[in-house]
């Protein structure tokens, strides 16, 4: 479920027990009498003061029926102590006009309070079935992404056999490898509608490890080296003297720089691509630069959001859920991911990652929200 959706927190009327709000409405109007009869002649002119008070909250707190029970013994108390003739249920002509606008003033009270407690129950009603819907919906992208894996992954079996058997055939060998680059494509969505699935659930493990980065970033070159050749790209890679070592899961590292560098040479295509490791204090820091469009100032406080791209979909496609998992992942290792971008000048994405271990290393599961 999304953080924001999670972690919504409504203002409410008071939520009490029916034995609970009659008992307020019994004693909010003798609090009120009390408080009159020790105010004394400074609140005889307007005789009713405290007693709207007691109205009010006894309607906020328990609803119509026990703002209308608060307001009828404020009324009689009211009469009897305050109206005259005085300690008497007695009305006078002139004491008609006091007790008739309490009335109705107490009843308005009490129906407005009434419509906000409405209004609260609607909400929150509206707010539980937002909360099912992601449920659902989060439920239905994890199921249906396991049901489309198995099926990929034999496909790929099944095509990498036939691109086996069309060595001498160029034509059809071409157009089988073009085949598998999609399922490829097809795979890694299915792999991250799973990825944000499990995030959004707390079910993604991470498996903590001790791990150089250094090795770890020029194996992801070496195997997206095709990539960066068909985009026209070289990468200029900076790496310190001493190696770089921390405790972090191996496989989400190399998830998230894979997703990094393919943005690169993506988004960069045809120029420098710009990558470094280094150290900062109990950090290290792995930046990828690239040479691109850059991102507008209104997308960057946005870009990690689920969905959410840097550039419009119809100039490079994809579902927009490559930084949004690559930020969830690195804060789950206890780091953060950045951005920073001067349209026409690239992007450059920062990834830091503590060098001092947060956990022993071993499996854990990540809580959703990051």
């Amino acid at each position: 479920m999304p953080e924001g959706l999670r972690n919504i927190r409504l203002p409410h009327t008071p939520r009490v027990g029916a034995r609970g709000a009659y008992a307020f409405a019994l004693a909010a109007p003798l609090c009120a009498l009390a408080g009159q009869l020790l105010l004394g002649p400074a609140v005889y002119t307007v005789p009713f003061t405290l007693f709207f008070l007691a109205v009010a909250a006894a309607s906020w707190v328990g609803g119509l029926r026990p703002g209308l029970v608060a307001m009828v013994l404020s009324a009689a108390l009211g009469d009897y102590f305050f109206l005259t003739p005085v300690t008497s249920f007695g009305l006078t002509l002139r004491a008609l006009l006091p007790l008739g606008l309490f009335l109705t003033v107490s009843t308005l009270l009490c129906l407005l309070n009434a419509s906000l407690r409405g209004r609260d129950r609607e909400r929150d009603a509206l707010l539980a079935q937002a909360r099912a819907a992601v449920v659902l919906r989060d439920e239905f992208l994890q199921v249906a992404a396991h049901e489309l894996r198995t099926p990929l992954t034999a496909l790929r079996l099944q095509l990498r056999s036939l691109a086996r058997g069309m060595e001498e055939d160029a034509h059809g060998a071409g157009r089988v490898a073009a085949a598998e680059r999609s399922a490829l494509r097809l795979q890694a969505l299915v792999e991250s509608l799973l990825d944000v699935a499990r995030l959004e659930s707390g079910r993604l493990e991470l498996a903590a490890s001790r791990l150089e980065l250094g090795p770890l970033l020029k194996d992801v070159l070496a195997r997206l080296e095709p990539l960066f050749t068909e985009a026209g790209s070289s990468v200029r890679l900076s790496l310190p003297a001493e190696p770089l070592e921390g405790v972090w899961d191996a496989a989400r590292v190399e998830q998230v720089l894979v997703n990094l560098l393919a943005n690169a040479a993506k988004y960069g295509a045809g120029r420098p691509v710009h990558v470094g490791v280094r150290r900062e204090g109990l950090r290290a820091l792995v930046t990828v630069r690239d040479e691109g469009p850059g991102i507008s100032p209104e997308v960057l406080p946005r870009l990690f959001g689920r969905f959410e791209r840097g550039v419009p979909v119809r100039h490079y496609g994809g579902l927009g859920l490559g930084l949004h998992i690559s930020r969830q992942l690195v804060e789950a290792m206890g780091g953060s991911l950045e951005a920073h971008s001067v349209p026409g000048q690239g992007a450059t994405f920062t990834v830091a990652l503590p060098l001092e271990p947060l956990a022993a290393t071993g499996s854990h599961s990540v809580l959703a929200g990051g």
